[in-house]
């Protein structure tokens, strides 16, 4: 029977595998201004990404992670590594936020409309620290194997 850090882990490479591909398929759908598809992808991303975190989470408090027998050596890289995806994590679902609520008359202020007018650039780079976020992912999984 595995225990559920293996299967934690085991869920983490797909999830990393698939997430890569998503954000890429992702990105082609807005070029290609298939907002629909965009907006769908983009849903099922940020769902997967808090559905990790709370397996993540899951795992921690019924003991049975990793993270409780790591070497203070990784430990820096591990907090690094966790602060990033959830900056990412937090910004994604930021711009899913701006962009859902958005009235359809776009004649607002604030931090809303920011994020709306920037959403390309602010999509572009949080799809960079995405796909950086993963290439992390599977580092630690090689490391903590």
């Amino acid at each position: 029977m595995y225990s559920f850090a293996e299967i934690f882990f085991l869920a983490g490479l797909v999830w990393g595998i698939l997430a890569c591909a998503l954000i890429i398929v992702a990105l082609i759908f807005a070029r290609a201004k298939s907002i629909i598809r965009h907006k769908h992808l983009m849903l099922v991303m940020l769902g997967g990404g808090w559905g990790f975190v709370l397996l993540y989470l899951t795992g921690y408090i019924l003991g049975e992670s990793y993270s409780k027998s790591v070497s203070p050596e990784l430990a820096p890289w591990l907090t690094i590594h966790g602060i990033t995806a959830l900056i990412t994590l937090l910004a994604v679902t930021l711009l899913i936020w701006a962009r859902i609520s958005s009235p359809s008359d776009s004649k607002e202020s604030g931090v809303r409309a920011y994020i709306n007018n920037h959403h390309r650039l602010l999509g572009m780079i949080t799809a960079l620290l995405w796909l950086i976020t993963q290439a992390g992912g599977f580092v630690n999984l090689y490391i903590l194997r």
